[in-house]
């Protein structure tokens, strides 16, 4: 089934004061109602049945107030974090490494683009290429790391696949 558009999906659901409507259909005279902003997924997310597919609320807000759709490689980020505000001001378009960069412990003060390892006492550096988790080197300081992973963004177009010439680039240009 071809992705409906953002005509199609207000066929379902609409836009009403910042609320998501619909109508019921089940009453001899059908009524407007609400749709509800409850976690329905394991991931804590609120869907909405839209035709014959089901949507994520989130998705379905941005797009009916945008009046268009999500571009291809992109994503709807909660600003705050908090699954259920749907509320337009606080959604966002972003790429997959932005969203990323706004989890929780990012919004706990934690730098993005690197984790601490138990098993070395240091800071590991990562990024994802194309899917691909390329490991940046281990470092003493968080801050250190995270510095590695904002040059490895900077020059990512330069990546070509070769893991140590791509991490002795960012090497020199740290110094």
């Amino acid at each position: 089934m071809p992705i409906m558009s953002v005509d199609d999906i207000r066929k379902y659901v609409w836009l009403e004061n910042g609320e998501l409507m619909r109508l019921d259909a089940r009453y001899k005279f059908p009524k407007i109602k609400k749709v509800k902003n409850t976690a329905n997924t394991k991931a804590g997310y609120c869907s909405v049945k839209a035709g014959e597919k089901r949507y994520y609320y989130h998705r379905l807000v941005w797009q009916l107030y945008y009046n268009k759709m999500i571009p291809e490689n992109y994503e709807i980020d909660h600003i705050d974090g908090n699954k259920l505000n749907n509320k337009i001001e606080n959604l966002r378009i972003v790429s997959s490494r932005e969203n990323k960069q706004n989890q929780v412990v990012h919004r706990n003060g934690n730098l993005y683009g690197c984790y601490f390892s138990k098993k070395t006492g240091k800071w590991v550096a990562l990024i994802r290429i194309n899917g691909k988790r390329i490991n940046l080197g281990a470092y003493s300081t968080e801050l250190h790391a995270h510095n590695i992973y904002k040059i490895a963004c900077s020059i990512i177009s330069k990546y070509d696949g070769n893991n140590v010439k791509f991490r002795k680039t960012i090497t020199e240009m740290y110094r």
